[in-house]
Parts: structure tokens; C-alpha cells; sequence
């Protein structure tokens, strides 16, 4: 079975995240190739020596007959039973079209958020692009009920739109007092309260709003430090406000790390009070480490709460507010839960062999039709 992947970005973020979950757990009997709009994507290195291909798409703004011409060549010379284009709007359909044009049975269009993170010209495509998607794509995924229902609307009937769980893998998240010593210790935060934070610096995460609660919180705990771990094009803004509320030297700036699943245990709070969100991976890599978390009520999917560390907090509350309750749990009593939340569906083993049987049953069903 070949499957062509579209939706990775140069940054290591949740969906790239998702993408490299599902593929490293695939059996020998599934060909993913990779096709993507930028010079180069995560874990690129990995995935080539598995044997995977990764197809550089022309820029489509610079240069759409080079766009075209690139799709066309590609799928004249590669035959694939599967496109998965991992999406976050509909603002770029391409590649599902191109499979359509030439006959690839299984065309996946999955939602990975429940709101426009680009500008009027995103929306304006993303509505353009919805009235064809029932003519392109077969199959309609998201990562939660609302992100489905915000990607598809009224266009696809709910019933028809499959929810894929943002499966990890529990063991590599589960609890460890030893690997929480260790981290403590390189980050020389022993002795303090230290709230964590995971994201890239994007409107979407709201850090802004992040750091308020962080002042209040040291008002509140004057031994608190935050540590943020992501990159973005906003990070020198967010810096900048740190500096504003006097909060600068209290927080630790990690950048982009591979070893999230270290740094969580490290943490004693995780704090992700996003705009909006379609079902995020960092929350269920927070619970599964057992570790405290707060995100925004009615903003991101309550399908995100897997285990009882999740807590839902009102953004019109205000910063005040989530920094008092955050501290009045500040002594919560950390557990390992990992066997737990293996009932729960999250689980990257169990949900990836269900997911390549249910791709095979789609491809002889479609092939099937065509006897």
C-alpha cells in the first residue's frame, strides 16, 4: 500500500508530530512518500533512510505553471493508493486535485484545527476551496468533532467524518521521578515552581495572555519560572512583553527541542490557554507524563481531556484568576497513568494498526468499484 503525505511544514510542530507517530509505527507493508510546500520538513533525515521520498513542491504564489507541471510529473511518474493531505484550512486543495486528475483511489482530506490561523486571503480560499472538497476528497478526517465541524461545515455531514485520535506513544511519556530529578537539575529550576509551556510563538497560542498569568503567578509564588519550550516569528514579540512585565529573567527561552518527553516530567504545571485549537498533541503528551494542565475552556476540544490532570479555565476569567488556581494546586500529587490511558484510544500502537487496516479495507473497496 503507497500512501503520498502532504501537510508537513519546516517546523516541528503537532501535525508533523501526528504524521511521524502514525508513520513510525506502520507495518513493512505501507510506502509513504511525502510531498510538501517547503525546502525542507522534520525528522526529513529519518524518513529517507526508511525509504521514504520527499517531492519539494515549487512555490504555487511565485510560480504556478511550475506548480502544476511539478504535480503532473509526479503523479504521471508515481502511482500511490493513498493522498493524506494534512491540513490545517482548505486554502491549498492541490495536491488532492492532482489526485483526483489522475486516479489515486483513496483521497484523504484531514483537519488538524478548528479556526483560520491565516489572514481574509486564507478565509476566501478556504470558503472557495469547501464547495469542491466534496468532489475531490473520499475520505474526511479531523482530529476532533469541532475541528471536523469547522473544516467541513455543512458541506460534509458530520456521520461522515472520521475522528482520528492524536495517538503518541504512552511508554516514552509515562511518568519518571529519576528523568524529572534529572531534567530539574539541568535546568537548574530544583527549587522552584515551574510551569511549562510547549508551542510555536503564533497568535494561536496565545502567549501573551500566557505570560500575564505568569505574573501573577510569581506575585503569587515569587519562586516560579516559566520555561517555553518552540520557535516562531512572534518569539521576539513574546520576548519583548516578558521584558514589559518585568518577567524577562524568570523564564527560560528553550527553543525547539527533541526531547519533549524529558522536559515534561520536569515541569510541576502545563499551561496552554490557546485561542483555539482542534485537538492538541502537547495535551495528551501532558497527561500522559501525569502532569497538571490548564488550557482554555470552550477553545480547544473537550475530547482533549483524557485523564483527570486536565483542567479547563474560562480566558474572560481573566490572568488573575488562572494564576490563583493554579497555585491552589500547585501540591497535586503526580502518579504514573499510563495503563490507564491505554483504554482511553491514544495509544499510537493500537491506533495506527487500526488505522492501516481500515487504509486497506478503503483501497480494495475503491479498487473493488472499479471491476
Amino acid at each position: 500500500m503507497k500512501i503520498l503525505i502532504y501537510g508537513m511544514s519546516e517546523q516541528r510542530g503537532g501535525v508533523e508530530t501526528f504524521i511521524y507517530n502514525f508513520y513510525s509505527n506502520f507495518s513493512d507493508d505501507v510506502q509513504c512518500d511525502f510531498v510538501t510546500d517547503f525546502a525542507s520538513i522534520p525528522f526529513e533525515d529519518e524518513f529517507v533512510s526508511k525509504g521514504s521520498r520527499i517531492f519539494k513542491l515549487p512555490s504555487r504564489r511565485k510560480n504556478l505553471i511550475a506548480y502544476n507541471k511539478y504535480l503532473d510529473r509526479l503523479f504521471t511518474e508515481n502511482k500511490y493508493d493513498i493522498v493524506w493531505a494534512n491540513v490545517c484550512t482548505l486554502s491549498s486543495i492541490g495536491v488532492l486535485s492532482y489526485a483526483k486528475k489522475y486516479g489515486v483511489p483513496v483521497r484523504i482530506v484531514h483537519s488538524h484545527n478548528s479556526e483560520n490561523m491565516g489572514g481574509k486571503v486564507t478565509a476566501l480560499l478556504h470558503g472557495m476551496n469547501l464547495k469542491k472538497i466534496k468532489n475531490v476528497a473520499t475520505d474526511f478526517w479531523a482530529c476532533s468533532p469541532e475541528a471536523g465541524e469547522w473544516m467541513f461545515g455543512e458541506v460534509i455531514e458530520t456521520e461522515k467524518v472520521k475522528v482520528i485520535r492524536n495517538a503518541i506513544d504512552l511508554d516514552k511519556f509515562s511518568y519518571s521521578l529519576d528523568i524529572r530529578q534529572q531534567v530539574r537539575n539541568e535546568l537548574n529550576v530544583d527549587n522552584e515552581f515551574v510551569i511549562g509551556h510547549v508551542g510555536r510563538f503564533h497568535p494561536q497560542k496565545n502567549q501573551k495572555f500566557l505570560l500575564d498569568i505568569f505574573k501573577e503567578i510569581v506575585a503569587l509564588k515569587d519562586n516560579s519560572r516559566l520555561v517555553m519550550v518552540g520557535s516562531g516569528s512572534l518569539q521576539e514579540e513574546i520576548e519583548s512583553y516578558a521584558k514589559e512585565l518585568n518577567v524577562y529573567d524568570k523564564v527560560l527561552w528553550l527553543g525547539q527541542r527533541s526531547d519533549v518527553e524529558r522536559l515534561l516530567q520536569g515541569f510541576d504545571v502545563f499551561l496552554l490557554p490557546s485561542a483555539y485549537e482542534g485537538l492538541p498533541f502537547v495535551l495528551v503528551e501532558s497527561q500522559a507524563a501525569a502532569l497538571p494542565s490548564y488550557t482554555t475552556l470552550g477553545k480547544v476540544s473537550k475530547e482533549s481531556k483524557i485523564s483527570d490532570c486536565l483542567e479547563f479555565v474560562d480566558l474572560n476569567l481573566g490572568a488573575k484568576h488562572w494564576a490563583t488556581l493554579i497555585v491552589n494546586n500547585a501540591d497535586l500529587p503526580r502518579e504514573n497513568n499510563t495503563e490507564a490511558l491505554r483504554a482511553t484510544g491514544f495509544d499510537i500502537v493500537t491506533e495506527s494498526r487500526d488505522i492501516e487496516k481500515f487504509l486497506k479495507m478503503r483501497v480494495d473497496s475503491k479498487n473493488d468499484d472499479k471491476k
